[in-house]
């Protein structure tokens, strides 16, 4: 039952400036708080001190993105509610991550999690780790960016490169000018708008297709109520088992592997507040993938018998939901910014935490190493690190503007089976790196690669 005629009212793009502006007054207020403090610890780590609730907000928004947003309705569009199945591998991994892997990297003190691999096998380890995993979070981060700039250009008409810069330029001013405490809070005021807007989608939706019990109906009659698809074969798509399995997997590697998720969890100011901040991402991963699910039979419900792509009216998948809000909420100005907002602070706060993940990495296992070689001194000083990581910090959000240019050139993909392979092509296999080095401690470096 799609409309016609829909746009884009002006207090929507009130909604969506108002976002950006809150996320860089976060830096603006930390870059003038913090500025007597200028160790990298600080800079980098928040100082290790920071309360429980705005790192594990941010463990959690850090991991959803602006891809979540857009590919993962989708997902239950083409292929069913079985994605669901996805939030049990979640229960089952955060727990493992929690009291297994994250108290032996806390108690290390790390600023960037390459630094066990030296210690478990060597330098060369860490070094060819840190490299794979900065490549492959460069490339995810670019499909982060892209994403919603796509869906922005969708909505408002602009340019998708135009999209690309004021969101990547904004992300990039208060990610390098606040450091991690204005990462973790922009997290934390982010983190509500996402609900928020993922809240109205389900909500309205429900409201214009007449009640639950209709979309269910019209689900069940599509075949997208697939929640019991046991099927064994390796070789079908999506069933239960690939979505429960993959699910425990997508939990640990970055937990375990990734320099943005250990250096939140590693700001913390002591073991316990390490678990309880993963076990608070729990509810937040079941509410959260229960919504998108409903959101994509939504979706499914309201698209039947019209599917928008066959019809023309969109160029890519990826543009669906965008063009669900615009027809949803037609009346109701203000709502569709909200939701266009709400996928924004999704990529910002990837973003930001890429950015200040890849500043750490690079300082701790690039520039410090080196400078070691180079100079007498051995160490370098806490102000010229801090100095330093703020320069890597813009440095790669201009790298990340430039990838995501880049993506504009990637056909026939989707950002959920684009994220997907990227994922397993670099961060799997480092993260096995870990899962090894931390569960058999009697295989040495050659076995172990």
């Amino acid at each position: 039952m799609p409309a016609k005629d829909v746009f884009f009212h002006w207090m929507d793009y009130c909604m969506l400036v108002l976002t950006l502006l809150l996320s860089c007054a976060v830096g603006i207020y930390y870059g003038i708080a913090e500025r007597n403090k200028s160790t990298a610890v600080d800079y980098l780590m928040a100082g290790r001190s920071m309360p429980v609730w705005p790192v594990s907000f941010s463990l959690f928004v850090s991991f959803l993105s602006s891809i979540s947003f857009l590919g993962d309705p989708v997902e239950v569009y083409y292929y069913g509610a079985i994605y669901w199945s996805m939030t049990l591998g979640f229960l089952i991994g955060l727990p493992i991550i929690a009291h297994v892997f994250a108290p032996i990297l806390y108690r290390m003190k790390l600023i960037s999690v390459c630094e066990y691999l030296e210690i478990r096998y060597n330098s060369k380890v860490r070094i060819i780790c840190s490299i794979i995993s900065g490549i492959g979070m460069m490339l995810f981060m670019g499909v982060v960016l892209y994403a919603p700039s796509l869906a922005l250009s969708q909505v408002t008409g602009l340019d998708v490169w135009l999209c690309i810069m004021v969101v990547g330029v904004a992300c990039t001013f208060y990610t390098s000018l606040g450091g991690m405490k204005a990462v973790l809070w922009a997290d934390t005021m982010q983190f509500f708008l996402m609900m928020a807007g993922l809240l109205a989608i389900f909500i309205q939706g429900i409201l214009k297709l007449g009640g639950i019990s209709n979309i269910w109906n019209i689900s069940k009659q599509g075949g997208r109520l697939n929640f019991f698809e046991f099927n064994p074969s390796p070789f079908y798509r999506s069933t239960f088992w690939t979505f429960v399995i993959g699910g425990v997997f997508r939990a640990l590697n970055p937990h375990v592997s990734g320099q943005v998720w250990v250096q939140r969890y590693c700001s913390l100011k002591s073991e316990k507040d390490v678990k309880l901040a993963i076990y608070l991402n729990l509810p937040l991963y079941l509410i959260f993938l229960t919504l998108f699910t409903g959101n994509g039979l939504v979706l499914y419900a309201y698209y039947n018998g019209c599917d928008p792509m066959q019809q023309g009216r969109i160029r890519k998948p990826d543009q669906m939901i965008p063009l669900l809000v615009l027809e949803l909420f037609q009346t109701l100005p203000g709502v569709s910014g909200l939701f266009l907002g709400s996928l924004v602070s999704a990529s910002l706060s990837t973003l930001s935490s890429g950015q200040s993940g890849l500043a750490a990495s690079c300082l701790s296992d690039m520039v410090h190493p080196l400078y070691q070689r180079l100079s007498v001194k051995k160490r370098m000083s806490d102000k010229c690190s801090t100095i330093l990581a703020k320069v890597l910090s813009a440095s790669f959000g201009v790298l990340n503007i430039f990838i995501s240019f880049l993506m504009m050139f990637v056909k026939d993909s989707n950002v959920f089976e684009l994220s997907l392979s990227l994922v397993n092509a670099t961060f799997a296999p480092v993260a096995g790196v870990y899962i090894v080095g931390i569960l058999f401690p009697f295989l040495n470096t050659m076995e172990c690669l």
